[in-house]
């Protein structure tokens, strides 16, 4: 039998989803008043893939293979966070800005490297479950 594909799992979502860092949830899942949000678009396949690509190293010295890395972090924070708010740097609000479609170097040199790889990995997962799945 033919392998069959159903429209009802797209790969890629194709909505925006705003996300909450977990530290800034409360007990019950709840972003906590003030807490800083982002507005991260999925990745498109192309930009998947290429994910993929870059972040399978294989050592064959030691016999490790290693996946992810904080650069492959940074880029798809900087391409896929599209929108921030309650952005607070020395007490007041930051504006967030995009350059070039991608944001702003300042803002990533402000954030910890945690906090990128943090959304860095929620776009990875919103960009390869359904919509339907999301929702849950």
């Amino acid at each position: 039998m033919a392998r069959q594909f159903t429209s009802k799992f797209a790969t890629v979502t194709r909505t925006e989803v705003n996300y909450v860092l977990q530290e800034d949830l409360d007990e019950k899942g709840k972003p906590i008043k003030g807490s800083l949000e982002f507005t991260l678009k999925p990745m498109s396949k192309k930009q998947i893939a290429n994910y993929q690509d870059a972040s399978s190293r294989m050592n064959v010295f030691n016999n490790t293979i290693l996946l992810g890395n904080a650069s492959n972090e940074i880029d798809l924070f900087r391409s896929n966070v599209i929108g921030m708010k309650n952005f607070i740097v020395d007490g007041e609000d930051y504006p967030f800005k995009r350059e070039n479609n991608l944001v702003d170097e300042k803002i990533v040199d402000i954030l910890p490297l945690d906090v990128i790889g943090e959304v860095a990995r929620e776009i990875i997962r919103i960009s390869t479950v359904s919509e339907d799945a999301l929702k849950k």
